[in-house]
C-alpha cells in the first residue's frame, strides 16, 4: 500500500452546511513507525535487486559492473523510497518489488545449488562455477572426508571410552563376588 500522507483535507461544518478546509493532521506514533518499516522493506527490495544483478555480474564476469551495483545500489534505493513517499505509482511499484524480492533470493538459492552440483560432476568448468560463488568440487570434497574421518575418530574413541568403563566395571563387580578386594583400578 502506498504511502501517502494527508496533506491537509476538507470537512464538514454540521453549523453551516460549509466545507472548511481541516487543520493538517499529524501521523500518531503508531503511523509514523508504520510507515519507517514500509519504506526499509522498500528500501530492502531495491537494495536486494541490485544485489542479484551484481550476482550475476560477477558470474559473468563483469567485476566493474558489480562493483558499480554494490556502490550505488543504496543511493539509488534511497531515493526510489523518497520518491515513493510522495508518488503512489512508484510507491506501488516498490511494494510489489519489495514483496517478490524473496523470491529471488530462492531462486538465486536453487541456482547456486545446480550449478555447485554441475560443477561436482564436470559439467562446468569449477574455475567457472567459483566465479560464480560456487565452490571448487575438490576442496568440498576434502572438506567432507576430513569431517566423515573426524565423526569416526569421535566414534572410535567414544567407543573405546566406554569400552575402558565396561572393563573396569566388570573387574569391579568380579572383585566384589571373588571377595579380593575393592576392585579398584587403583593398584
Amino acid at each position: 500500500m502506498p504511502i501517502v500522507e494527508p496533506k491537509g483535507g476538507l470537512t464538514f461544518s454540521s453549523a453551516r452546511g460549509k466545507r472548511t478546509p481541516a487543520a493538517p493532521s499529524k501521523p500518531s506514533a503508531g503511523a509514523a513507525e508504520i510507515r519507517k518499516d514500509i519504506r526499509a522493506k522498500r528500501a530492502e527490495g531495491v537494495v536486494e535487486f541490485f544485489g542479484m544483478l551484481g550476482g550475476v555480474s560477477i558470474g559473468l564476469g563483469w567485476w566493474a559492473d558489480a562493483a558499480t551495483y554494490q556502490m550505488h545500489g543504496p543511493t539509488l534505493a534511497d531515493e526510489a523510497v523518497r520518491i515513493a513517499d510522495d508518488n503512489e505509482k512508484v510507491g506501488a511499484l516498490l511494494d510489489k518489488w519489495a514483496e517478490i524480492a524473496p523470491m529471488g533470493n530462492l531462486v538465486t538459492a536453487v541456482a547456486m545449488m545446480g550449478l555447485q552440483l554441475a560443477a561436482n560432476h564436470k559439467l562446468i568448468s569449477a574455475e567457472r562455477a567459483v566465479m560464480f560463488g560456487a565452490s571448487d568440487p575438490i576442496v568440498l570434497e576434502t572438506e567432507m572426508k576430513s569431517r566423515v574421518q573426524l565423526q569416526i575418530m569421535e566414534q572410535r574413541k567414544a567407543a573405546a571410552d566406554k569400552a575402558r568403563e565396561v572393563a573396569a566395571m566388570t573387574r569391579r563387580m568380579q572383585a566384589d563376588i571373588d571377595g579380593t578386594g575393592d576392585g579398584s583400578d587403583d593398584e
